[in-house]
């Protein structure tokens, strides 16, 4: 039992036609959902301009804030860590060597930083110092070069100078280092 010829085309001519209009509506679909798409992206990308905008503001004003916070703050270098130490002792003693009168209520706080993890065992932690006034900082600062504190000054066996720097934030502490790299570059002095 087959089906007619007749029957047979009329099928077929109605698969065609129904195949035709399935593929109109299925690319109609297409070209909405693009087009909603693209306008969703356009806002989506809109609105990440305006977010990198707004990040970039705040990160300038937390930079510039770091950079208030730690204006009356300075790093030593170089001074060698010893059992039960008190960090503010050391500053005062470090001030006195270098003929500063500097009293215990001029440090609002004294600690060590920690070391970075590639440079444990190698390098000796930092003593971060924030001063209550900023000229003091500033003094003390200035001095640094024209009495240079030793660590036999400060009763340490081993030798060496102790190295006093500002307190740099992270983005100024790159921008210092990338331009030591090319100072060595050029082989400037």
């Amino acid at each position: 039992m087959g089906l007619s010829k007749d029957i047979r085309t009329e099928l077929e001519k109605w698969l065609e036609t129904t195949k035709i209009e399935i593929m109109a509506k299925l690319d109609s679909v297409c070209k909405d959902l693009e087009t909603r798409l693209l306008r969703a992206y356009d806002k989506l990308e809109e609105k990440v301009k305006v977010l990198e905008g707004e990040n970039a503001v705040l990160c300038q004003r937390v930079e510039a804030m770091e950079r208030y916070d730690r204006g009356d703050s300075l790093e030593f270098h170089n001074i060698p860590t010893s059992d039960n130490e008190n960090p503010e002792d050391l500053i005062l003693s470090i001030t006195s060597k270098m003929g500063l009168n500097v009293k215990p209520d001029d440090i609002s706080a004294a600690y060590r930083l920690p070391v970075k993890k590639e440079k444990q065992g190698k390098a000796t932690p930092r003593l971060y110092v924030k001063f209550t006034k900023r000229k003091l900082k500033r003094a003390v600062y200035a001095n640094r070069t024209k009495k240079p504190v030793t660590h036999q000054q400060l009763g340490f066996s081993s030798s060496g100078k102790i190295f006093i720097h500002e307190h740099l934030t992270k983005e100024l502490s790159d921008l210092y280092f990338k331009a030591k790299d090319k100072i060595k570059e050029a082989s400037y002095k």
